[in-house]
This record gives structure tokens, sequence and C-alpha cells, in this order.
């Protein structure tokens, strides 16, 4: 016991309330780096940000936001880009403005991280004093828009807050609080303990979900609308947000995630008590709900995550039989001329006319070939999701020609060999034009 150092390497002792994760090509063709401390020797330190790697932020009890970036598989190491209790982190699901947000607790300190700039720089959404809301505090961000929703309970009101009108970075506005709207309605009866937001990719505002300690689920188009009064020099910002009451006649207990499926048609909630059903789901954006919790054992639910491998697959007979069985945990269609042909766990159909209204259901078919199949589809098809192997094969199917004057290459994630590929290889997103 004469000489006693630290161990402080390779695991966690600390509590994370939050996680959030960049994009996983939110850094490709850009490079920028953070200072913050390594609590390990309590020393200053930088991490680098780039290309195509693996980035989240962490908000964690007594220790601060750690920010961690992958490195290349093995043991990563974190820096704390903040200090104090860490709270509510949130990463910018746009890669073409790259950020992340950090909280103390309450809302007494709401800043952003700024990747955009090489080195990062730091913003202040908003600083106070008072003790808002709660100590760790429930937050959701909307990324499309700039608007990062906050629980604001004060003095008894339920309300949020809606901070706007920062994510243009200004120089001027670095060390400022950001324009903030005050969302609040009678349907709002109990204290916030859940937000999520949901954005169609056409949506013109934000919508928000609102859960609740009461269990009320609230529904907040233009969210992040408002109207700009100035009185003796004093801005106004007042909502003109517009609220839906969802709340599922059997929903008991505090409400703890909100999710969806393919669409906003599909809602999950879950809440965190003991003694009720925990998980709920509807399918037509909440006029109705059922109970979800089958043979769940008794206990609070915390998250919920959909079973991403539910889809329709609809493909030809000879790509049906190249398989060894049916794919399992969703619908097989195959279309084959053959109206006598039967197969196991598939359903069988003549055209692909008749595949898709099999699957008018699935918001999201995948047409897995083969080549005859798949040159049907490309006139109606509004994604391509291609995998390109890096090497020379013989074969006698192919893919279509991908024409760019109608396909658009939106992402792409490059791949090297390892102990389970044989070659290099690229997966590669495209989407009409």
């Amino acid at each position: 016991g004469s000489s006693i150092s630290t161990r402080n390497y390779n695991f966690h002792t600390s509590q994370y309330y939050t996680v959030s994760v960049a994009p996983r090509d939110m850094f490709i063709g850009h490079s920028t780096s953070i200072s913050g401390r390594d609590r390990s020797n309590n020393t200053g330190r930088n991490k680098t940000i780039s290309g195509q790697t693996d980035v989240f932020v962490g908000g964690l009890q007594d220790n601060g936001n750690m920010f961690q970036v992958d490195n290349g598989d093995r043991s990563t190491s974190a820096i704390d880009v903040s200090g104090g209790d860490g709270a509510a982190s949130m990463f910018s699901q746009d890669i073409n403005n790259k950020y992340f947000v950090q909280n103390y607790v309450y809302n007494r300190s709401i800043e952003v991280w700024n990747l955009n700039t090489s080195p990062a720089t730091n913003f202040q959404i908003f600083s106070e004093d008072a003790s808002n809301g709660d100590f760790i505090n429930v937050q959701a961000l909307d990324s499309k828009y700039g608007v990062i929703y906050s629980n604001y309970e004060s003095g008894g009101q339920n309300q949020v807050a809606a901070f706007v009108e920062w994510d243009d970075f200004k120089a001027a506005d670095q060390n400022t609080n950001a324009s903030q709207i005050i969302l609040r309605n009678g349907a709002l009866s109990s204290n916030v303990s859940a937000m999520t937001v949901y954005n169609n990719s056409d949506s013109s505002s934000s919508t928000l979900y609102i859960g609740t300690e009461g269990g009320q689920l609230l529904k907040v188009e233009d969210a992040n609308s408002y109207t700009s009064t100035t009185t003796g020099g004093v801005t106004t910002l007042t909502s003109d947000a517009k609220w839906t009451r969802l709340t599922g006649n059997d929903f008991l207990g505090s409400i703890s995630d909100i999710e969806f499926g393919k669409s906003d048609q599909e809602i999950f909630v879950t809440f965190h008590n003991y003694g009720v059903n925990n998980i709920f789901y509807s399918s037509d954006g909440g006029a109705n709900w059922s109970s979800k919790d089958g043979d769940l054992p008794n206990l609070p639910v915390r998250a919920i995550l959909q079973n991403p491998l539910i889809e329709d697959e609809i493909m030809g007979r000879k790509t049906f039989e190249s398989m060894p069985k049916a794919l399992p945990n969703r619908t097989n269609v195959i279309i084959t001329r053959n109206r006598n042909y039967t197969a196991d766990n598939a359903i069988v159909v003549q055209s692909l006319d008749d595949a898709l209204k099999i699957s008018k259901k699935d918001s999201q078919p995948f047409i897995i070939g083969g080549g005859e199949i798949y040159k049907m589809a490309m006139s109606i098809a509004d994604r391509i999701e291609l995998t390109r192997v890096h090497a020379d094969f013989e074969g006698d199917t192919f893919f279509p020609e991908i024409q760019l004057s109608e396909w658009k290459e939106v992402k792409i994630d490059k791949r090297k060999k390892d102990e389970n590929h044989n070659y290099d290889f690229t997966f590669i997103r495209y989407d009409k034009i």
C-alpha cells in the first residue's frame, strides 16, 4: 500500500443518462477536432473526427458529457466536453449540418458544439440560474428545422420551451440565448416525461410528440411556428402550434418512450411502471391502440425498437429456389408464370402488380430479384439498396443499368474484406430524382 496508482482504463464505472449517435457518413470528406478533458488523468485532450467513422456523445451522472470517436474497432477512450452533470445529449441527423447538443441540469446550460468548423466551436443556446424543468431534463431535437424542445415546467405550469433560429451558427450569437417559443395547452395536464420528433420527407414544419407522467400522449403540429410581436423594444414569439390528444383509453402510468414504425401511422408508446400494461401500438396514427405486452414480465419498460426485419420481400421463382428456405420474420411473395407452383411459407402470384397488392399494407416492400423482376420494377421503385463487391465474377443474370439522369447516389458505405468477407465491398443507396 505504499504506492497507489490509477487503473481507470478500458472500463466504465459511470451511469449514462443518454447516448446519441452521429450518422456514420456525416464526416465523409470533412475533418474537425474537439477539445475536452481526459478524466483518467484530468488533462486537456483533443479528439479528431474524419471520414466514415462512429461518433457518439453521452450525458453521464457527475461526469459531464463524454465524446467518443471510433478507434479502428479497438478500445476507445472518451473526453469530457462539458464538466459537471451530463444530461440530454442529441446529435444532428442532418449530415450537411454537423453538431451535437449537450446539457447540464434543468435548463441551466444548453450548449451546442458546431462541428462544421475546424476546430469545433461551442455555442450557448440557453443559460439561466432557475430550476425550470427536471434535474435531468427531457429534450428532443429536430435537426431538420433546427429546434431544441425542452421540458420547461415552471411553478406548476406544464410547458415546453422550443429554442429556434440558432443552427446557422452566426458568430454574433455564440454567447447569447437563442430565441424561445413557449408551448402551452390545457391538454398538457402533467409534467413532460418523453418527447419525440417526427417529420415526413415532405413535411413543411416540425411535429412534436409529447408523453407525460400522467399518461397523456399529445401530438403538436407546427411546433416551430410562431407569431413575432415587438412592444417597447422587446420581441415576443407566440406559438402557432396545433395540439391533438392521442391518449389511449387504457393508458395508465408515466410514458417513457414514443417511437415510430415505417410512418407516423405506426406509433409505439411505453410506460415505466409496475402493475400496468407497458407497451401500446397504434397502426392508425393514434386513433386506436392495442396492448403489446404479451408474455413480458411485470416490469417497467424504458424504451422500444421495432424489429427492422419484418418486411415484405418480393422475388422471382428462381431467386426463391436459390435460397435454402423462405426468409424468416417477413412475408415472402414469389412471382412466377406457373399457376401450379407452390412453396412453403410463401405467397405465389403471377405478376408484379399482384405482388404489390399483397404488400399494400407494407409502406416499403423490398424487391430482391432476379434480373427480370428488377427490370420490371425499375420504373416504380423509388430507392435502390445496392451492394457492389469489388471483384470480377462470371454470371448470367445482371442488374439493370442505373441511369444517373434518373437516380441520385445519396449514401455510400465502403467496407474492407475481413474474416467474414473475402472481398472489399460497398453499400450504395440511390434515390429516384
